[in-house]
């Protein structure tokens, strides 16, 4: 039933671009409607589980409701539009188109290999983490359970809990959804994640073949952000140069850094395989600027645009259905986005906004932006506050913050942070905006917003998040870049094809080396199935249920592990969470109760207050010096619910 979910929203979102959105190519048809489709039943789902919960105590059977609307609908409309006979239609047109079809083969398997091989599950039904990915997989994962096996309604941290949520969520909201239609967590984030990607690969390469009307500059657009590559190559290629390269680059472990946040991935593969969630905001972005463009295109002043925006005129246009329609199915998709992707909303309002600005010619397209930008606005920004109401971590942002990663800011300093991050990538986007039209530098201007921003502003306590917004303009960029490269082999000089060739290896040769760094990550068991902690959580406590535990989760198989694969909450963890929530006064409260500061009647006080209904002891807790636990007087004065070799569960007596 969890492919069902998938496979309805799919559809749904294939049926709600037909009618909506003025789009006619099948590639972008296809590679959009999982997008489209997810944002808006995850969204439904969501707002029909508070429904539920609130009114009837019931969390699942918002899957069933949905199913039956989306179902219903797609019934509706394909026979009220015959979609059946459009939808055979652009499969044989997507069918004839060859290069489409190959790219799409080829980016099926990487997408899948690349997320079944950092996250799976061995025979005896126990999950295999790749070390690197540690931190951001298991906490994807906790967040799929606390939706399919516990009770995630209003939404909350499952590393922080009974703390209303100031992140995005709901990729791992639905995904929870489809789990808990009883697909396995991780096979359910493995497929989404691999659908996520290839959307956004495969738009990526219609994005590039629009702009450029080249096929092969889509393809070069696509290899360019997979195999991103930057100048800490080279070095590493001195140092390794010992007669054995190959070897070197086969068995590679850890990401190539030549500047300050590189060491984490920040640009490169790690960024898809630890923020699973990441592509799929990414693809819906990438897929409103194809429309755009789009629009842009075909827009042209003719009789039925009104000369002057007089109250009138905007009036009568506002009143014709034919005219708002489409601007209001967008200013919907983007009002979703902000519990997708908070960053990508507000990047989608403002690209919206340029290009009415763009447009300001044409009175009905400029009207359409506007209004799409309008209501979008007043749909995403109550969104956004919220992330920043209360003791949330985020109230005091954004702060300027010149240069991204620079510390002493300064244009030499800007300039070569940047080109040893982009590479040769740099010197080609900035010829390839001298070969182009004017209406692609405007474009290309308009692309750069994120980045900008992310140059401009620190957005978060966690200032190398930024690297999201710096990637959101780059893959439009590398498809700038792949145009020099494209322009340079269509020139009948030897040298200039030479040249072509050897740049394009020289662009992708990092990305390559830090592929084979993925392909080795390390992998650890983490025992789920076979977790006897794991089942007695499920089977003996609430699906709401706190547990204090260590305060920080280690990268091996653990008793905090199990906790979060019940489907249960933590107290307070310090990874994943620190950028949106404020952990140090939760910590210090973790200190008090571990240590039994101020004895039996302090900690049962502060038990109550803050809503934990149990406590974990083992061998972290025990080796945390932070905590000073004082085990005895849990033994004394709590009752033990849970015991196994070296761990221990107590909760009030």
């Amino acid at each position: 039933m969890g492919i069902v979910l998938i496979l309805v929203s799919a559809v749904a979102g294939y049926c709600l671009l037909k009618q909506f959105s003025k789009i006619d190519k099948p590639l972008i048809l296809f590679s959009g409607a999982t997008v489209i489709g997810c944002i808006l039943c995850g969204t439904l789902l969501y707002l029909v589980d508070l429904l539920l919960a609130k009114n009837f105590g019931d969390f699942f059977n918002s899957n069933f409701l949905v199913l039956a609307a989306a179902g219903g609908y797609i019934f509706h409309i394909s026979k009220r539009l015959r979609l059946t006979d459009e939808a055979r239609s652009d499969l044989l047109a997507l069918r004839n188109d060859r290069a489409a079809v190959w790219c799409l083969f080829l980016v099926v398997i990487f997408s899948a290999y690349l997320n079944w091989h950092s996250l799976n599950v061995t025979s005896r039904g126990d999950i295999l983490v790749a070390n690197g990915a540690w931190s951001d997989l298991m906490y994807h994962v906790s967040y799929i359970r606390t939706v399919a096996l516990g009770n995630n309604v209003p939404i909350q941290y499952p590393y922080f809990a009974n703390e209303p949520i100031r992140y995005h969520f709901l990729f791992d909201y639905f995904t929870g959804k489809v789990s808990q239609l009883g697909l396995d967590a991780v096979q359910a984030l493995n497929i989404m994640s691999t659908l996520g990607l290839v959307s956004l690969l495969m738009l990526v390469f219609e994005f590039g073949r629009q702009l450029f009307k080249r096929t092969l500059t889509a393809v070069l657009g696509i290899l360019f952000l997979v195999f991103h590559s930057s100048l800490s190559v080279f070095p590493w290629l001195k140092e390794n140069f010992n007669g054995n390269i190959l070897q070197s680059i086969l068995q590679k472990g850890g990401w190539l850094a030549g500047t300050d946040f590189e060491v984490w991935g920040l640009f490169n593969l790690n960024v898809f395989v630890n923020q699973r969630h990441f592509a799929f905001g990414l693809a819906a972005l990438v897929l409103l600027v194809i429309v755009l463009v789009k629009f842009t295109a075909e827009s042209e002043i003719d009789d039925s645009s009104p000369n002057e925006l007089s109250l009138s005129n905007v009036k009568a246009w506002v009143l014709d259905y034919g005219n708002v329609k489409v601007p209001l199915f967008w200013a919907v998709i983007i009002g979703c986005l902000p519990f997708w992707n908070a960053l990508f909303a507000a990047i989608a309002v403002m690209f919206v906004l340029a290009f009415a600005l763009f447009n300001y010619k044409n009175k009905n397209l400029l009207l359409g932006l506007l209004l799409t930008a309008i209501v979008a606005s007043i749909i995403v920004y109550p969104q956004l506050m919220l992330f920043k109401a209360g003791a949330s971590a985020l109230k005091d942002y954004p702060r300027f913050h010149f240069g991204y990663a620079l510390d002493h800011p300064s244009l030499i300093g800007f300039i070569t942070f940047y080109f040893k991050v982009f590479g040769l990538k740099v010197p080609l986007i900035a010829a390839a905006l001298f070969l182009v039209e004017r209406r692609l530098r405007v474009y290309a201007l308009i692309l750069l917003i994120p980045f900008l921003i992310a140059n401009l502003f620190q957005l978060s306590s966690v200032l190398y998040d930024n690297n999201k917004l710096i990637i959101a303009s780059l893959v439009f960029m590398n498809c700038y870049a792949a145009y020099g490269i494209v322009y340079l082999l269509e020139k009948r000089s030897l040298a200039a094809r030479v040249s072509a060739i050897v740049l394009s290896v020289l662009i992708t040769l990092a990305g390559v080396v830090d592929f084979f760094a993925a392909r080795n990550l390390k992998q650890t068991a983490i025992a789920d199935q076979t977790s006897s902690l794991k089942w007695w959580t499920v089977q003996h406590t609430k699906p709401r249920s706190v547990f204090l535990t260590n305060t920080s989760i280690p990268f091996a198989d653990n008793a905090v592990s199990a906790v979060t694969l019940a489907g249960r909450y933590l107290y307070v963890v310090s990874n994943c969470v620190a950028s949106s929530c404020s952990v140090d006064p939760r910590l210090d409260t973790a200190r008090r109760i571990y240590s039994f500061a101020g004895g039996m009647e302090q900690v049962k006080s502060l038990l109550q207050a803050e809503g934990i209904d149990y406590v974990l002891v083992d061998e972290h807790v025990r080796n945390n010096r932070e905590l000073g636990l004082n085990e005895r007087a849990f033994i004394e004065n709590f009752k033990m619910v849970y015991k196994e070799e070296g761990l221990s569960v107590f909760a009030l007596p």
